[in-house]
């Protein structure tokens, strides 16, 4: 599970575009690391397993592995829309998994409803609000 959700992570880390400063702007639109920060904030309360943390150079997102009882991901996060695509693969993860239990393979519906979350939290995380 962990696997597909580490390429999925890579896809994203293709030609993005950003400014010095962390922030990225399309269409108009600044997204900054405080607004992605706020927009995941509910889930981040959720996922235990998840943190972000913020270093020397720029934000990192960790993943802990209770089994092992370490770190099994660390992702850096130099920009805000490499930290919403981030952030918005673990989601996907936690809610497939919330879905799930890990135990079976997602039904049709349920796919469906995965996508229309993380689409809504692409959405909050790229609005001018």
């Amino acid at each position: 599970m962990r696997l597909r959700f580490l390429y999925r992570i890579l896809a994203f880390f293709k030609g993005l575009g950003h400014n010095r400063s962390g922030q990225f702007e399309q269409g108009g639109i600044l997204m900054t690391i405080e607004k992605v920060l706020n927009a995941f904030s509910g889930y981040l309360k959720q996922d235990t397993a998840v943190e972000v943390v913020e270093t020397t150079r720029g934000h990192a997102v960790m993943i802990w592995d209770s089994r092992m009882k370490d770190w099994s991901d660390v992702y850096h996060c130099p920009t805000a829309k490499v930290l919403m695509n981030t952030l918005l693969n673990c989601k996907e993860v936690f809610d497939e998994e919330f879905f799930t239990r890990s135990e079976r393979d997602l039904a049709d519906d349920e796919r469906v409803l995965v996508a229309q979350m993380r689409q809504e939290m692409q959405r909050l995380c790229e609005s001018d609000e």
